[in-house]
C-alpha cells in the first residue's frame, strides 16, 4: 500500500476546510494509507474562546495519534509559534519514519515547507505544497515587502529546486504564487478548493415553505465578509415592501452584529433578522438546504461553493475566485462594494422562487461535479503519478 502524508500547521477536522478533506478523500481509496502530520493546537482565530472555541474547546487540544475517517492523524508539539506559523517539533523526523511515496505540504510560507523542502532535498519521492492566497487580501507594508522579498529569494534559488509541484486553488492563487512568491510557472498547477458532498448536498423537503423568501450569509461575521452590507441591501428592500428575511451563521465582531440589530430594530424590521452562533457542517447543511438565497457580499468564501452543492443559489462579490466559479456556472456575482446593486440583484433573484430554485439546481450540479472531493483528490494523484 502506498503512503501519503499531508503536512498541516493547524488542523481543525470537522470545519470543513481542504486540509481534513483532501487527505480524507484520498483515504477513500484502498490503495493508500493516507497521514497528516499537524500541531498540537488549533489555528489562532481573533476572538478564539468565543467563537470556534465553543465548537472546538480549548486551542492547545495536545499532541497524541489517532486514526479519525480514513486518515492517520499525529500532533505533535509546537517550539514556537510566530504570527499564525507553528515551528512544529519532530516533524521531519516524524515524516522520515512513516517513508512516504508523496509529502504533500499545506502552506507555502510556513516553516514546515522549509523544514522539509532541507531535510528532504535528496529524497526520491514526490513532494508537493499548496497555497491559498489571494492577491487582494495580501497585507501590504514594509515588514511585508521585506518578508515576500526574502521567501522570494529562498524560493527561487532553494524551495522550488526541492519541491516537485506548487499548487494554486484558484487561478488568483497561482498568479500570487508565481509573482509573489516566484515559484517557477512549469512547477504551477490548479487544484481548487471543493466541497464534501458527503455532507453538503440537496434535501429537497428542508426547502423553506413560508411564502417570504430566506437569506442567509453564514461564516465569519467580520468587518472582511461584510454581514452589515447584506443587512443594509436587506433593510432597503424591506422599507420597499418587500417581504423576506435574514438569517445570518456565525460570529464575529460584536461591534458589527449590535449595529445590524440596532438598524433593524430601529426600522421596525427585527421579526425579520435572526442571527445565530457557528454551528457544525452537518447543521449548515440543513440550514443551506432551508435557505432560498445565500449570500457573501465580501471575500471569498468556499461556503459558497458548499451552499451551492445543496441546491440553493448563492450571490457573491466579483471576487477572482467567485468570477471563476460563476464562470462554472455556480451563483451569480454582483459589482463589491455596490449595495444599490446587491439590493437589485437580491430583489431579481427573490422575484419567482420557482425559478430561483431551478437556478439553484443548475449551481448545485455545477458545484458538484466540479468541486467535490472526490474529483479533486482524483486529480492531486493524477498530477502524483502514484497509480
Amino acid at each position: 500500500m502506498k503512503k501519503i502524508v499531508h503536512v498541516v500547521d493547524y488542523l481543525m477536522p470537522d470545519m470543513g476546510y481542504q486540509e481534513f478533506l483532501l487527505p480524507k478523500w484520498n483515504a477513500k481509496s484502498e490503495e493508500y494509507d493516507v497521514y497528516i502530520i499537524t500541531s498540537d493546537r488549533y489555528t489562532p482565530f481573533d476572538n478564539y474562546e468565543d467563537t470556534w472555541g465553543k465548537i472546538l474547546g480549548k486551542r492547545v487540544c495536545g499532541s497524541g495519534e489517532k486514526h479519525y475517517k480514513g486518515v492517520n492523524i499525529v500532533r505533535l508539539p509546537v517550539l514556537l509559534e510566530l504570527k499564525s506559523r507553528p515551528y512544529i517539533r519532530g516533524l521531519t523526523e516524524t515524516i522520515n519514519k512513516l517513508e512516504p511515496d508523496l509529502l504533500f505540504i499545506h502552506g507555502t510560507g510556513s516553516f514546515s515547507i522549509y523544514q522539509c523542502a532541507f531535510y528532504f532535498r535528496n529524497s526520491s519521492f514526490k513532494k508537493f505544497a499548496d497555497n491559498h492566497m489571494i492577491v487582494d487580501i495580501m497585507q501590504k507594508g514594509w515588514i511585508q515587502s521585506i518578508y515576500y522579498f526574502f521567501h522570494k529569494f529562498f524560493m527561487k534559488i532553494f524551495l522550488s529546486k526541492s519541491i516537485d509541484l506548487f499548487f494554486g486553488v484558484t487561478k488568483d492563487s497561482c498568479d500570487y504564487l508565481e509573482i509573489y512568491e516566484g515559484v517557477p510557472k512549469e512547477k504551477l498547477r490548479l487544484l481548487s478548493l471543493g466541497v464534501d458532498t458527503e455532507i453538503f448536498y440537496p434535501v429537497e423537503k428542508y426547502k423553506n415553505t413560508e411564502s417570504y423568501p430566506l437569506i442567509i450569509q453564514s461564516g465569519k461575521l467580520n468587518y472582511d465578509k461584510k454581514p452589515q452590507w447584506t443587512a443594509k441591501a436587506v433593510l432597503k428592500l424591506l422599507e420597499q415592501g418587500i417581504n423576506l428575511k435574514l438569517k445570518f451563521i456565525g460570529n464575529g465582531s460584536t461591534e458589527i452584529i449590535e449595529s445590524i440589530k440596532q438598524d433593524f430594530h430601529k426600522k421596525g424590521f427585527a421579526d425579520r433578522l435572526e442571527i445565530v452562533d457557528l454551528m457544525p457542517l452537518n447543521k449548515l447543511a440543513l440550514e443551506f438546504n432551508k435557505a432560498d438565497l445565500v449570500v457573501f457580499p465580501d471575500g471569498t468564501s468556499l461556503s459558497s461553493v458548499e451552499a451551492a452543492a445543496c441546491n440553493t443559489e448563492v450571490l457573491m462579490a466579483d471576487l477572482p475566485a467567485s468570477i471563476e466559479r460563476e464562470d462554472n456556472g455556480i451563483g451569480k456575482t454582483y459589482p463589491r462594494g455596490d449595495l444599490d446593486s446587491l439590493a437589485s440583484t437580491i430583489n431579481s433573484l427573490i422575484e419567482d422562487k420557482e425559478v430561483l430554485h431551478q437556478m439553484g439546481k443548475v449551481s448545485g450540479e455545477n458545484a458538484r461535479q466540479l468541486y467535490s472531493y472526490e474529483s479533486i483528490s482524483k486529480n492531486m494523484l493524477v498530477f502524483a503519478k502514484l497509480d
